[in-house]
């Protein structure tokens, strides 16, 4: 029998779950699905690091691994104080996808601050990442974290519960270029406390490629660019604890860029850097394209690559599927080698249609392009454009010119913080009136990826809306990872007057359903449902949004339901 501890005694939990021996990813592999990965039928290790932070020892703590649902194997552990200890299961490796569950005290017999951080899910084919986090960070996110109140207690559970809400944003990225969401999922294979300043372990240049990055961003940036036995690393230091004065739920959760920042290193862009300010960029046009609220343009790809971290946008899905299943190739780190790699996936041919606000084709006009000068400013992917035209062009009868297969720049498509010259503008001289239009590159891989290599067809409205982001990260009810205890569940988000907005709930991976919600004219929604127990992921939609801007899509929150009057329901999730 367990020793029963006061529950002052603090906590156990499930740290993270390493898979040993531990492989270096092959530099440049021709064959990055398979070199790199085990052999098959060869054994694996599945290795459990559980936490316990009481100031007793402990014996006797019994634990379970789970395959599928199906119990694999039972023990005990023995614990010394504040101690890490670490156990075992052996499997035979396959590609094919499992799932492996440990839990630590299953039959919660030992009395803890925190119940919830007793278990950690992963699929064994999970890329893996490695955290590496300063001693006072690592002391100090602590009591933020727990002041929070969503399930967790220390740094492991943190960053287990954002790795957690990858793959439900992964499994519900569900697109018509992705319809089974985006394939690979995430785990976290180690996390190293180090000493203060001691990080980066070794110097960038080592490896990384020199991206601008000041000295004190490379702990976080580049921890150890000789760590190649995961695909993904972020750092720590000490000073940036800071950074998380604000406890919430929503900002240690969902408000937050640690996804943001790790998807570079799995060669995601920024799709925030097609857009064009007035206050980032420079346009020398006369007459100028006019800016609404200091914006020119703002691209279509709104998600966790912009600036909505808690949901993943269709872009970038459609570009992580393009690797699913790929170790690294040139780097684990934020930025790798092969940085935006798919940026030049560009139709031989490109046929665009510009068409005015109320559809109809502007036939017969005069075009203008205007392509990036590549002239450096002092602005995160700052743009240039001066009063030349690149291109001097005249619509058809239907309104379509052809633009060749890159119309953005002689080179290459590039989106580097130093220059980006993903857009272009278009001045049309229709009649009297002077419209404006901007390409977009994003579009042009969008449609190459929907198998259009050879000739794509695009329509473009001049004087369009520019497609704001306004339903990103936000405080909502239930609040992320709370735990609700009602039948009926209490939703309420924000939203703005004479919108119309919808619902989607999943339940334990389940695929969505749509609810619709009443569209009064009030400034916040509140909507009360009566759901089953279980893991519930739900976001929000804006379906009254102007043409062309999409719907636009909120953060995925979750919560766990645990109804009283229904037993908790498990289930193996996606």
């Amino acid at each position: 029998m367990a020793t029963a501890v006061p529950a002052a005694e603090r906590d156990l939990s499930v740290a993270f779950i390493a898979r040993e021996p531990r492989i270096d990813y092959v530099w440049n592999s021709s064959n990055p699905t398979r070199e790199g990965w085990p052999e098959p039928g060869s054994e694996v290790r599945w290795v459990a690091h559980v936490r316990w932070l009481g100031s007793e020892p402990l014996r006797n703590v019994g634990y379970r691994w789970l395959v599928d649902g199906e119990v694999a194997r039972t023990g005990t552990l023995d614990f010394k104080p504040e101690a890490l200890v670490t156990t075992e299961l052996p499997r035979t490796w396959t590609f094919e996808r499992s799932e492996i569950v440990f839990e630590i005290d299953p039959a919660r017999a030992i009395d803890e601050t925190e119940e919830r951080n007793n278990r950690v899910a992963l699929h064994t084919d999970s890329l893996g990442i490695a955290f590496y986090v300063e001693r006072t960070f690592w002391d100090g996110i602590g009591a933020r974290i727990r002041r929070g109140r969503f399930g967790a207690n220390t740094f492991d559970d943190w960053v287990q519960k954002r790795v957690r809400h990858f793959n439900e944003m992964a499994a519900y990225a569900i697109y018509p270029e992705t319809p089974r969401g985006v394939l690979d999922r995430w785990r976290i294979d180690a996390i190293h406390i180090v000493e203060d300043g001691a990080l980066p372990l070794v110097p960038p240049y080592v490896e990384a490629r020199d991206w601008g990055a000041p000295p004190p961003a490379w702990g976080g940036l580049y921890p150890n660019v000789l760590d190649h036995t995961v695909d993904m690393q972020w750092g720590y230091p000490a000073f940036t604890v800071d950074y998380w004065s604000d406890s919430a739920p929503w900002n240690l959760t969902i408000g937050n860029a640690t996804l943001h920042e790790l998807a570079h290193a799995r060669t995601m862009i920024d799709v925030y850097a097609w857009n064009l300010t007035a206050t980032g960029d420079v346009v020398r046009l006369d007459p100028a394209p006019p800016a609404v609220n200091g914006a020119y343009y703002s691209t279509r790809q709104h998600g966790m690559m912009h600036f909505d971290w808690g949901h993943i946008d269709r872009y970038s899905a459609i570009a992580m599927n393009r690797m699913a299943g790929r170790r690294a190739l040139s780097g684990n780190y934020n930025e790798p080698w092969d940085l935006g790699f798919f940026l030049n996936d560009l139709p031989s041919r490109n046929r665009v249609r510009l068409v005015r606000p109320d559809g109809s084709a502007i036939a017969n006009r005069a075009v203008r392009i205007y392509r990036v000068t590549g002239e450096k400013i002092d602005a995160p992917y700052g743009m240039v454009f001066d009063a030349t035209p690149d291109l001097e062009l005249t619509t058809d009868a239907e309104g379509v010119i052809e633009v060749g297969r890159n119309p953005f720049a002689e080179g290459d498509v590039v989106a580097f913080v130093d220059r980006a010259n993903g857009v272009a503008i278009v001045e049309i001289l229709d009649g009297e009136t002077r419209r404006w239009a901007y390409l977009d590159s994003l579009e042009f891989n969008l449609a190459y990826w929907r198998g259009n290599t050879a000739i794509a067809e695009y329509e473009v409205m001049a004087d369009a809306p520019v497609c704001n982001d306004d339903l990103g990260p936000s405080a909502v009810t239930p609040s992320p990872e709370a735990v609700v205890t009602t039948r009926e569940v209490l939703f309420h988000f924000p939203a703005a007057r004479g919108r119309e907005y919808v619902l989607f709930i999943g339940i334990d991976g389940e695929l969505p359903h749509r609810v619709e919600v009443p569209a009064e004219d009030r400034t916040t929604r509140t909507l009360k449902r009566a759901l089953p127990p279980g893991r519930v992921v739900w976001w929000f939609e804006d379906e009254k949004v102007a043409a062309p801007c999409p719907a636009r899509h909120s953060s995925i929150y979750a919560f766990d339901h645990e109804s009283e009057a229904m037993p908790r329901r498990r289930s193996i999730r996606r």
